[in-house]
């Protein structure tokens, strides 16, 4: 791979993740901004806006149609950005997620959300992205660090460490598939 172009990030420069969406990226800048790239040409990428989420701590970023969904740490939660004019998104909502989020993923009208500290999926319904309803929930074996869902099944990633933190750890992780045909009841299939 070859570098064609670079653009820096403002604030506090540390690009969380990206997600790109027809000429834009867009870049969590971690616990400062949602930053606005356009990438239309890809030599010469430019900041085009930056927005601070209400909820701090930002994450990461999944778009999805024009919203770009936003997970932060501190306090946890998840904020929807209206994106339907890339150079100005609009905070629509916001809700509380478990402790410790991690990653997202936005599939149809439910985002899937992970959260590292209590080792839980939850799904939310965000086919109303100004209300966004928690409808499922469920635990993982331990945790989860990243997510993709096809169809009815969502792929969580998860990290173990049976000798916990400190000079032995260890990471022995593993993946797990759940049945999410009905959101409200997300079902393991295997570990």
């Amino acid at each position: 791979p070859v570098s064609v172009g670079a653009a820096r990030l403002e604030d506090f420069p540390d690009g969380r993740t990206v997600h790109v969406s027809g000429n834009y990226a867009y870049v969590i800048n971690f616990s400062k901004s949602l930053q606005v790239f356009d990438v239309s040409n890809p030599a010469k990428p430019v900041r085009v806006t930056s927005v601070k989420p209400a909820i701090s701590g930002s994450w990461d970023v999944y778009v999805f149609g024009n919203y770009a969904f936003v997970r932060s740490l501190a306090p946890q939660g998840l904020e929807i950005f209206d994106i339907s004019n890339p150079l100005q998104p609009v905070s629509v909502s916001s809700v509380k997620t478990d402790a410790g989020n991690y990653n997202l993923f936005v599939f149809g009208n439910y985002a899937y959300v992970i959260n590292w500290l209590t080792s839980t999926l939850q799904i939310f319904d965000v086919s109303n992205p100004s209300q966004p309803i928690l409808v499922g929930r469920t635990k993982t074996s331990c945790k989860p660090t990243d997510i993709f869902v096809s169809d009815n099944y969502a792929y969580v990633i998860t990290a173990y460490s049976p000798a916990g933190f400190g000079r032995n750890y260890r990471w022995p992780g593993n993946i797990q598939a759940f049945d999410v045909s009905d959101p409200a009841k997300p079902t393991l299939l295997n570990t």
